[in-house]
């Protein structure tokens, strides 16, 4: 795919830059746009992020660079607790693993999500 740019040559008539910025514009235009096409924001002036920061000071959820943090930070019942650590029972008996499981990490103690030595 050959992407033609109008570039305007040294000594372009008036006429031809006007044509050549006419055009621009025309592709420019939010109308004439194709769904998906990328914005040419050259000539436009961003939020800093200060601005955006106090645009969505008052958000609810603000975004975070963790997203599983969220996760972690859940209250988890009793009962949900007793239901995942029974489910895992389960699908760690070695009757439930597949054929060829090329992993076996059943007779290892997990706390808190992590493997514990039994040095």
């Amino acid at each position: 795919m050959s992407h033609e740019t109008a570039e305007p040559s040294e000594g372009a008539p008036e006429a031809e830059l006007a044509e050549i910025e006419a055009e621009r514009e025309r592709r420019l235009d939010p109308a004439n746009r194709p769904e998906g096409s990328e914005v040419d924001n050259t000539d436009a002036t961003l939020p800093t992020l200060e601005a955006w920061e106090a645009e969505h000071a008052d958000d609810e959820t603000p975004g975070r660079s963790d997203p599983s943090q969220v996760f972690r930070e859940q209250e988890i019942s009793d009962e949900d607790r007793e239901a995942m650590a029974a489910e895992r029972e389960r699908r760690l008996d070695p009757a439930n693993r597949p054929e060829n499981a090329e992993v076996d990490n059943t007779h290892k103690k997990v706390e808190d999500g992590r493997f514990v030595d039994e040095d």
